[in-house]
C-alpha cells in the first residue's frame, strides 16, 4: 500500500487541507470606493476542498495517484481504511456546503454537487374551454354544438 496505514491517510488530508487554506485563488478587481477607487487591486478567494484535489495533491507529492482502491475497499484490503475515508469525505463536504452558506462559494454550484439542488416540480393541467370555438376561431353556442349531433 502507498499508504500504510489510516492515520498517515489522515495526516496527507490534512496537510491538503492546509495547502488549500494557504494557497486561495487570487482575482485582480477594481477598488471600488475610498482614495484608491478604480485602482487593480489583488483580493484572495478561499478554495473548496475536494476530493479530486486531495488526490491530484497526493499525486504531486510522490504518494500516490488515486485513491479508488482505497474509497472502495478493493477486495476487502483497504477496511481499515473506511473511518479515514468517510472523515475525509465529510470535512470536504462540511467545508463546502459551510462556504456556500455562507456566500464564500457559488450556492448553485456546490448544492449541485452535493446533490442538494432545489428540485422544482411543475404540474400543467389541461382544461376544456366552457365556451369552446369552431375551426374559424367562433365561439360555438350550446344549441349549435348539440345541432351537430344530429
Amino acid at each position: 500500500k502507498a499508504i500504510p496505514t489510516p492515520e498517515r491517510l489522515w495526516e496527507l488530508a490534512c496537510d491538503y487541507f492546509e495547502d488549500v487554506d494557504n494557497n486561495p485563488i487570487t482575482k485582480e478587481e477594481l477598488i471600488k470606493g475610498g482614495m484608491f477607487a478604480g485602482d487593480k487591486g489583488t483580493v484572495n478567494l478561499q478554495r473548496p476542498y475536494t476530493f479530486e484535489g486531495l488526490e491530484v495533491y497526493l499525486y504531486l507529492n510522490g504518494i500516490i495517484s488515486k485513491l479508488d482502491d482505497y474509497r472502495a475497499n478493493t477486495g476487502g484490503a483497504y477496511s481499515d481504511f473506511q473511518d479515514v475515508i468517510r472523515t475525509i469525505e465529510k470535512t470536504i463536504r462540511t467545508q463546502k456546503f459551510e462556504g456556500a452558506s455562507a456566500g464564500i462559494f457559488n450556492s448553485s454550484i456546490i448544492a449541485a454537487e452535493l446533490g442538494i439542488a432545489k428540485k422544482i416540480e411543475q404540474t400543467v393541467t389541461m382544461e376544456q374551454p366552457l365556451f369552446p370555438e369552431d375551426s374559424t376561431g367562433r365561439v360555438v353556442t350550446q344549441t349549435e354544438d348539440e345541432s351537430l349531433l344530429d
